[in-house]
């Protein structure tokens, strides 16, 4: 009875560090969602602003295509491009996300909008966010909300380093 025991353990234990294997290999194999936040706004505005970086384990690249908030009607990739002295938004069809390698969403480039608020981002509150992709199942995020000045230089300056590229529409 006791050999039936330790091979009864023997088995689960190997059962269980295969279980880690698989859910380790899986979340390596997933995007993967880092400094996301969700811009504080004014009491009565209709659009706020989600900012993060995408970080790609795989192998072969990706693309953000969408992105959906219980927060906002509408949630859009958006990118800003200079335009006669003026800073434009403008929506975009995807954001690329290359093999082992990331795409950074801030403040001044892309970023996610998200249009007709259903309820106002404050301070201290989080909200969640599902990113869709091309390839890779959706990713759902809790986001903190902060002002823009919580944005740290030194995150600026790292996410400059990060390749980027896009489809316009």
């Amino acid at each position: 009875m006791k050999q039936i025991s330790k091979l009864f353990g023997l088995f689960i234990s190997l059962l269980f560090m295969l279980g880690i294997g698989v859910v380790f290999a899986q979340s390596m194999a997933e995007m993967k969602v880092t400094n996301g936040w969700i811009r504080a706004t004014p009491p009565n505005a209709k659009m706020g602003a989600a900012y993060l970086t995408v970080i790609n384990h795989q192998d072969k690249s990706d693309a953000l295509i969408g992105a959906s908030s219980p927060l906002a009607e509408v949630v859009e990739i958006h990118n800003v491009k200079e335009e006669n002295g003026m800073m434009k938004m403008y929506p975009v069809d995807s954001l690329e996300v290359p093999s082992k390698g990331t795409a950074t969403l801030k403040p001044g480039g892309y970023h996610i909008m998200l249009i007709n608020l259903k309820k106002v981002p404050k301070l201290g509150e989080s909200h969640t966010l599902t990113l869709q992709f091309r390839q890779s199942p959706d990713v759902v995020v809790e986001l903190p909300v902060k002002q823009s000045e919580a944005v740290s230089r030194d995150d600026e300056k790292s996410s400059m380093h990060h390749h980027q590229s896009h489809k316009s529409q």
